[in-house]
């Protein structure tokens, strides 16, 4: 379970409620021999400013890589992978990362893509 803090944490906690909170986590684990191809196109939100995503993006990968960013070991495997979701007026913003040479490193998020060799693990909201 989550303490508030002043730092971003992934929380395991509330997954229940997950569509009422406005920023949540998804944990996709890496498996071999899968090959699931989802055809589509998705619709993303306005664009921001590609400063203000590559700053976001890089402060949000130095947090999932701090020690107690997760409120659980997750126990991430190489080419696992991890989506941070943000809900604005303007939509939903997400940040992708792949869990690479024991670190999490910031890739492109394509939801389609992401199922072909992976599948979702956990989830949960992210909290201050």
């Amino acid at each position: 379970m989550c303490q508030p803090t002043n730092q971003l944490k992934l929380c395991t906690c509330a997954t229940n409620e997950l569509r009422k909170v406005p920023a949540t986590w998804e944990f996709h684990r890496f498996v071999e021999g899968k090959d699931h191809y989802i055809i589509g196109l998705m619709v993303g939100p306005p664009p921001i400013s590609l400063e203000e995503d590559e700053a976001n993006s890089t402060r949000l990968q130095a947090r999932l890589n701090e020690p107690d960013a997760f409120d659980v070991d997750l126990n991430p495997q190489p080419n696992d992978r991890l989506v941070l979701c943000f809900r604005t007026n303007q939509g939903t913003y997400h940040y992708g990362y792949e869990f690479t040479e024991n670190q999490w490193t910031a890739i492109d998020y394509d939801p389609f893509g992401w199922e072909q060799h992976h599948a979702l693990a956990k989830k949960g909201c992210l909290e201050e």
